[in-house]
């Protein structure tokens, strides 16, 4: 089994488990709390913020991988990977809403991934983003997705080559 299998595995694995995690939640809550909890503005919306959410969880994903792969191959400090999560979820709107900032930002972050995988779904859910814009993001996304699955591979052989243990 390749190791880029074995990590992926794993994050499959923790993303389920965090689906399911939060879809319990949310059917506590909406049973709990039918008249003040939050339901999505449409099942199309709903069902495009998935998609958004999941090609965007890919990304965040070969983006780590990456960072690893180089943080092990180089000898360089994990420090890449925590600045790496500061910069995407300050693009992504969770510690400043992407709303709040100035439109020249705003447009900025549109090319981004982290923008596509939380930001927009939640305007989504919420109705302030319309469903035609998610083409758009689709196509952000897998540019991202095809970007970064070749620079996964490219340093991965890049590794392997440079570094050979005893047996390989």
């Amino acid at each position: 089994m390749s190791f880029f299998t074995l990590v992926l595995g794993q994050f499959v694995q923790f993303t389920s488990l965090q689906l399911i995690a939060s879809l319990a939640c949310w059917g506590i809550g909406a049973i709990a709390l039918p008249d003040h909890w939050p339901y999505p503005s449409s099942a199309l919306a709903l069902l495009q913020a998935f998609a958004l959410v999941g090609l965007g969880a890919y990304c965040y994903f070969l983006a780590s991988y990456i960072l690893s792969c180089l943080a092990f191959w180089l000898d360089v400090v994990w420090s890449l990977l925590a600045m790496f999560r500061f910069i995407s979820m300050f693009v992504a709107g969770v510690l400043v809403p992407v709303a709040l900032m100035p439109d020249a930002v705003q447009s900025a972050f549109r090319y981004t991934f982290p923008y596509w995988t939380v930001f927009a779904p939640a305007e989504l859910l919420i109705g302030r983003m319309a469903s035609d814009q998610v083409a758009t993001g689709a196509c952000v996304l897998v540019a991202w997705v095809v970007v970064l699955q070749l620079t996964a591979a490219w340093v991965w052989r890049r590794g392997v080559a440079r570094f050979a243990g005893a047996g390989a």
